[in-house]
C-alpha cells in the first residue's frame, strides 16, 4: 500500500514539474497521471504557464503564400508571399490559423480581431486568450 501511494506522488510530481517548466503536461494530464484524479495536482492549484515557459509556442516566422489578392478580419492581403510569425503560437498553428481565415473569412472572424497595422501587414488576435500572430507581407510593392 505504501508502495503504490508512494508511485503515485512520483507521477504526480513529475506531472506538476511538467506543468511548472511548459513541458506541454496541463492540469487534466497531471490528474489523469495519478490514476484516480483524486490525488495529485488539482486545476486550481495548477501553475499557469506564460508564453515564455510553453514548449511548443513561438514561430520566429514561416513563410506563407497568398495565391490572390484577399481580405479577411478586416485586413486587406495582397497576393504574394508572407511571413507569418507569433510569440504565442506554433508555426504550424498560425500558418493553419491564416489558412483557415483566408479560406473561410472575407470579413469579421468570430472570436477573433484582426487588425491592419500597414501594407499587407496586421494582426489576429484571439479576443478570449489574447494570443496573436503577425503576417506581413514580404514581396516587391
Amino acid at each position: 500500500m505504501n508502495r503504490i501511494l508512494h508511485t503515485k506522488s512520483i507521477i504526480a510530481s513529475a506531472a506538476t514539474a511538467a506543468i511548472l517548466i511548459g513541458g506541454g503536461a496541463t492540469a487534466a494530464t497531471a490528474m489523469a497521471a495519478t490514476g484516480n484524479g483524486g490525488a495529485g495536482v488539482r486545476p486550481a492549484t495548477a501553475a499557469r504557464t506564460t508564453r515564455a515557459q510553453t514548449a511548443d509556442a513561438g514561430c520566429q516566422g514561416i513563410g506563407f503564400t497568398v495565391l490572390h489578392n484577399d481580405r479577411s478580419g478586416g485586413l486587406v492581403l495582397p497576393a504574394g508571399p508572407y511571413k507569418v510569425s507569433s510569440p504565442d503560437f506554433s508555426c504550424k498553428t498560425a500558418s493553419s490559423y491564416f489558412t483557415t481565415f483566408l479560406d473561410k473569412y472575407q470579413g469579421p472572424i468570430p472570436g477573433w480581431t484582426g487588425k491592419q497595422l500597414g501594407y499587407g501587414y496586421g494582426t489576429y488576435t484571439n479576443n478570449a486568450t489574447k494570443q496573436y500572430f503577425t503576417v506581413k507581407y514580404v514581396g516587391a510593392r
